[in-house]
């Protein structure tokens, strides 16, 4: 597949019923150049999975708006490892736990566990139409050394590094404990 412009997988975690987020995404998105795979609210994480394989696309965006985007986004990427060896950039952003709070450690958490940004607050969409304009030129950059003879499929894989998963499962286990630890430790009593 020899794309011209970048293709992302828009999607949202499995408890997430909202498509506003999802609708007004994919109208960012495709105003900055992004042909989009919208797949609608309430997406098992197999149909997510499926879809960034069989598209081949060149990055996954996860929105949620119900509070519960950090946990069911670190499982997300967690089956991603387990099911692929290269994967594109994951995104994830939205109302991701059910306080602002913990916006800061969220955001390190999932960077830590692979995300290639997190994107919450107030400056959201400004810091995701920047990111989109920093990968849209690796995007233009990477068609131009293509040599002759190279397939889409050679260079996408060779542009994705993929994560020990040995690593990412240590990791996220540990996260997952820290991470509960440290939430259950912020809330008033």
């Amino acid at each position: 597949m020899n794309r011209s412009t970048p293709l992302f997988v828009l999607s949202t975690v499995e408890s997430d019923s909202h498509m506003w987020n999802l609708s007004y995404l994919q109208l960012v998105l495709e105003e900055s150049g992004i042909d989009v795979i919208n797949l609608g609210p309430c997406v098992p994480v197999a149909t997510t999975l499926q879809t960034l394989a069989s598209s081949q696309a060149d990055a996954l965006v996860i929105s949620s708006v119900n509070g519960h985007g950090f946990w069911q986004g670190l499982a997300l990427r967690e089956a991603a490892l387990r099911s692929s060896d290269t994967l594109p950039p994951f995104l994830i952003g939205g109302k991701l736990a059910t306080s602002d709070l913990d916006n800061d450690f969220i955001a390190q958490e999932l960077r830590a566990a692979g995300f290639a940004e997190v994107f919450v607050g107030g400056e959201a969409i400004p810091e995701l139409r920047n990111w989109l304009t920093n990968f849209k030129e690796c995007f233009a950059a990477r068609l131009q050394t293509i040599p002759e003879g190279i397939s889409a499929n050679e260079t996408h894989a060779a542009t994705h590094r993929p994560v020990p998963r040995h690593r990412f499962r240590a990791q996220a286990s540990l996260l997952m404990l820290s991470g509960r630890a440290a939430i259950a430790a912020r809330r008033p009593r």
